[in-house]
């Protein structure tokens, strides 16, 4: 979770925020939340922090259950703040695929939802994993996810070569989407769209 408002750390993340990476000017792009205590606390002020230095907002929780608290925490958050350019949400939840809930949820807010796939090695759970993603009762779900990746290295055999990660993000698993019944500019949105519009940084509020 972020620091304190008034303490050292918090004054050094936000130089860093502001000024760049140990006096590099490189900025991070991303502000990253766990879910805890002081939980609307912490994201009233992370939302704060996004609208101010232009960075996306991924909250990380714990199981999707609790993806609507966030959301609806997250609304009243941004209403009291006045941005040209309100925060991107990213909800990053456990290694399971959300819920159609969640994802129509996700949907309504204007947010996105992390879909991890089992990487290179495992055909038959990215199949099941495009196979869910595609089904009916997941409208929307295109505009609405981000696909990423175990870090964890495939299980594959000893002797074969391990895959490059993003030429199976293109290749393979978009393939298993188009298969399962997404059209091709549903594979686009999902591949191209979603994350230019999630990870783009804006320029800071002056």
């Amino acid at each position: 979770g972020l620091p304190d408002d008034d303490d050292e750390a918090s004054r050094n993340l936000e130089h860093e925020f502001a000024h760049g990476l140990e006096g590099t000017g490189v900025r991070p792009g991303l502000l990253a939340l766990a879910m805890g205590d002081r939980a609307t606390v912490r994201l009233n002020r992370a939302c704060s922090l996004s609208i101010r230095y232009g960075m996306p907002l991924l909250v990380e929780i714990a199981a999707w259950e609790d993806a609507e608290a966030v959301t609806a925490a997250w609304r009243q958050a941004i209403a009291s703040l006045d941005a040209a350019h309100p925060p991107r949400l990213i909800l990053a939840g456990p290694a399971g695929p959300p819920d159609v809930e969640t994802v129509a949820e996700a949907n309504r807010a204007g947010a996105f939802v992390t879909v991890r796939t089992p990487g290179p090695g495992h055909p038959q759970t990215e199949t099941a994993l495009a196979r869910h993603l595609v089904e009916p009762a997941h409208e929307g779900f295109d505009q609405s996810v981000l696909v990423t990746m175990d870090l964890v290295m495939p299980r594959v055999p000893v002797a074969a070569p391990a895959e490059p990660r993003s030429p199976y993000l293109i290749d393979r698993f978009a393939l298993a989407l188009m298969e399962a019944g997404a059209s091709a500019l549903g594979v686009r949105r999902i591949m191209i769209e979603n994350p230019a519009r999630a990870l783009t940084i804006l320029p800071p509020v002056s």
